[in-house]
């Protein structure tokens, strides 16, 4: 899949949200991720979807969170970024080598 038709069903997703599952995998495979996942806060509302096996992790981190609060949520806030991004963006190595592989 060529780089501007990733970038037109991404757009096409931003529209017609039930696609992204679909399109979050064709994102995994043009750059080679072992999964992806969007994940939206309001302030109030925190929501996510992904490939099948970023939700299997979402849901693995629900049935922890209250022992082991992951540290990328907060990250990303942070950066108020409108984006893509990986854990190397938003973590330093220390939080990396600190945080539980979630």
């Amino acid at each position: 899949m060529s780089d501007l038709v990733l970038v037109d069903r991404i757009y096409e997703a931003a529209v017609l949200p039930e696609f992204w599952p679909e399109v979050l995998q064709d994102v995994t495979r043009h750059t080679e991720a072992a999964f992806a996942s969007l994940v939206t806060f309001d302030g109030t509302v925190l929501r996510w979807t992904g490939t099948p096996e970023a939700i299997q992790l979402i849901d693995a981190y629900k049935a922890v969170e209250a022992v082991a609060p992951n540290i990328r949520i907060p990250k990303v806030m942070e950066r108020k970024y409108a984006g893509f991004l990986t854990d190397q963006e938003i973590l330093s190595a220390s939080d990396i080598d600190t945080s539980p592989r979630r």
